[in-house]
């Protein structure tokens, strides 16, 4: 389409925008889509029941796997966290974070449920450890 506009001198500067603007748009297209596939397969795995309130910071090695998991409720250890804790190891590997996303290898979710009612939130990347995250009360 381009090159007719070309050979007939229309909108020569419109066409070439227009060329440009694509990989950026993608590129943004592929990061949203990238946290929801993230997200989808925690919330897919998801099955607890009862009440819980959990943190969960990790960082994500460029083979998808995860290290440095830290899973909290409330600042504490409990249950509930281990829960999740074993929820992100048995769902990992995760796809390999974009070329965008590299610079940020440290990922956060907060995880709220009461009985059938659920919430995930995140992915968050960072370039540090978010302890503030871990050490919440919230």
């Amino acid at each position: 389409m381009c090159r007719r506009l070309f050979q007939k001198g229309f909108a020569s500067l419109l066409c070439l925008m227009t060329l440009l603007s694509i990989p950026v748009f993608a590129q943004e297209v592929d990061l949203s889509s990238y946290k929801s596939a993230f997200r989808d397969k925690l919330i897919k795995a998801f099955k607890f029941s009862g009440q819980g309130k959990v943190h969960a910071a990790f960082k994500l090695e460029s083979n998808g796997s995860i290290s440095k998991l830290v899973c909290t409720e409330r600042g504490q250890s409990t249950a509930n966290a281990e829960s999740v804790k074993k929820l992100l190891l048995t769902c990992q590997p995760f796809a390999p974070a974009p070329t965008k996303l590299l610079k940020k290898p440290y990922v956060w979710f907060y995880f709220n449920w009461k009985n059938d009612l659920y919430s995930v939130s995140g992915p968050y990347f960072e370039e540090t450890f978010p302890n503030h995250v871990v050490h919440s009360v919230l």
